[in-house]
């Protein structure tokens, strides 16, 4: 289990935006973002979230990507890419927990 992916967007950041879920030139399947960091998340006005992971199913699972350590995504399983819709469907079905600010 990967455990510094705890800290999300909200549960508005898992309505993909557009160019959001993609294969890149390098065949990775990109997907909607996470990031493990508070202050970058509140300093944008967002409040955080913790991604309930046993909502994730088999279908789903959260990997780091890029350059940021603090920056994660929720992809498909498997390297599988299925339809946008289905994708969204799935993402549907992921819980986002508040993290309350002290």
């Amino acid at each position: 289990m990967v455990q510094a992916t705890t800290e999300a967007q909200g549960p508005e950041g898992s309505t993909l935006k557009p160019g959001e879920y993609r294969v890149t030139g390098k065949g990775e399947v990109r997907g909607v973002s996470l990031f493990n960091n508070t202050g970058a998340i509140t300093s944008r006005g967002m409040g955080p979230y913790e991604v309930d992971q046993s909502t994730l199913g088999d279908a789903l699972v959260i990997e780091q990507r890029g350059g940021n350590v603090d920056h994660f995504e929720i992809v498909p399983a498997n390297g599988e890419f299925p339809p946008e819709e289905e994708y969204q469907s799935m993402l549907d079905a992921v819980a986002f927990v508040d993290i309350p600010l002290p």
